[in-house]
């Protein structure tokens, strides 16, 4: 065993003990403080360590998007996230983006990233949230609303990761269904293949409609979830975006309800009750408020505050208790939603407001270190804050527990050869 595997491995022996009771071996502990919270950044252009000074806080989740199969410059890409995730102790939430269709996704190519993902787990340490083709259910994706070729490339994957790691959790995340089936006025995806009306036409009418199921058509299967999620980008109102609001109130909660933006008796039962409650597991959300700067009388401040106090806010754990992992995107980009508008969903890009969401965090969610940090050939500053002075010292506690273990092996061995 190299000595980055040892060191890793006693840091990860020793990090349960030292960072909360909560712990357990072989998997994410449930967090203690709210969320774990993260960003979902564009890694191309920044770097972990540059959100974190940005932020003044160190997320417990980080997240990358890469095409499916990897080739060599995707695990390369794969390894410095990990690397960069792993100095902080942060979860690694990747998102797999399948570059061939997915009839053509086999056991090879997930028992491949099994074993990627399973050698840098003992190298860093880091455990994986790992989201095969997200928003399933969606027309924007090549590889959306194809139920049955998604369930059994999600079960291949699946089944082959495990096979080779016991560090990933598969995250089964469809979109917010409000609007299914979506359609042209959503944009269809150049690349997809042809709808499969009879194994979308649940109503029997003929047709695909908001009276269909979004989610029931493209559920795996409990045995091969480890958590649900749902990607529920907060754009606006109503279609045409491009128009700054701030949220109504009630505005997340009546979406994770299925209420919002429903046609009248449409909805039903909650996904987190539907997915996560009936099937104990943990969910996710992965989210972010859409900024345009549309001149208007409302500020980016007010619309994106209103956002995130709805996410973090205590009732709303109390109603969904199985929510406990978001993601913000932490992005500026066009979107085919708002028309093309460059669209900003961005909370470090402004001081005042980067300290407002950091207030946030530190008050309604769980930050720092969820593994214990390992620095890696690519992290050179030495970083050792945390953003949690008291995990941070526990952290060191874990890194001086590591290195006498070390010392006491050393002596033990010492002491057997002097004594033949």
């Amino acid at each position: 065993m190299s000595v980055r595997r040892f060191a890793s491995a006693i840091g990860a022996l020793l990090a349960p003990m030292l960072l909360g009771a909560s712990a357990v071996a072989g998997g994410i502990p449930a967090p203690p403080d709210g969320p774990y919270v993260g960003p979902v950044l564009d890694w191309q252009r920044e770097s972990a360590d540059a959100y974190v000074e940005r932020l003044g806080v160190s997320p417990s989740v980080f997240g990358q998007s890469l095409p499916f199969p990897l080739d060599s410059d995707d695990r390369r890409f794969l390894e410095q996230f990990v690397q960069q995730t792993a100095a902080h102790g942060a979860v690694a939430q990747l998102t797999l983006e399948p570059r061939l269709p997915l009839s053509q996704i086999t056991t090879a190519h997930a028992v491949d990233l099994g074993t990627e993902l399973d050698d840098l787990h003992a190298a860093y340490g880091t455990e994986v949230v790992l989201s095969f083709a997200p928003e399933m259910n969606g027309s924007w994706r090549a590889w959306g609303q194809q139920p049955e070729s998604y369930r059994a490339a999600f079960r291949t994957v699946a089944t082959g990761v495990r096979s080779e790691t016991g560090a990933a959790e598969m995250l089964w995340a469809p979109t917010y269904g409000a609007g299914y089936p979506f359609g042209d006025a959503y944009g269809l995806s150049p690349g997809a293949e042809p709808r499969p009306v009879e194994q979308l036409d649940l109503t029997a009418d003929g047709t695909i409609t908001e009276a269909d199921d979004p989610y029931g058509p493209y559920w795996p299967g409990a045995d091969v979830v480890d958590r649900v999620g749902l990607v529920m980008y907060r754009f606006g109102f109503a279609r045409p975006f491009g128009v700054d609001a701030v949220p109504t109130a009630t505005e997340l909660a009546d979406r994770l309800s299925e209420r919002h933006g429903y046609a009248a008796g449409q909805g039903g039962e909650s996904f987190h009750d539907r997915f996560a409650v009936a099937n104990d597991l943990p969910m996710a959300l992965e989210t972010a408020a859409a900024w345009y700067d549309d001149g208007g009388s409302v500020t980016e401040a007010a619309v994106k505050q209103a956002w995130w106090e709805q996410v973090f806010d205590p009732a709303l754990r109390e109603s969904f208790p199985a929510l406990d992992l978001v993601t913000w995107l932490e992005v500026e980009r066009p979107e085919p939603e708002a028309g093309g508008r460059l669209t900003d969903w961005r909370v470090t890009s402004d001081a005042g407001l980067a300290g407002d969401f950091a207030d946030e965090l530190r008050e309604h969610a769980t930050t720092g270190p969820v593994t214990a940090p390992v620095e890696g050939p690519e992290a050179s500053d030495g970083r050792s804050d945390t953003g949690d002075p008291d995990r941070g010292t526990l952290v060191g506690a874990a890194v001086f527990g590591g290195l006498m273990v070390v010392v006491l092996i050393g002596v033990a061995v010492a002491s057997r050869r002097a004594t033949g």
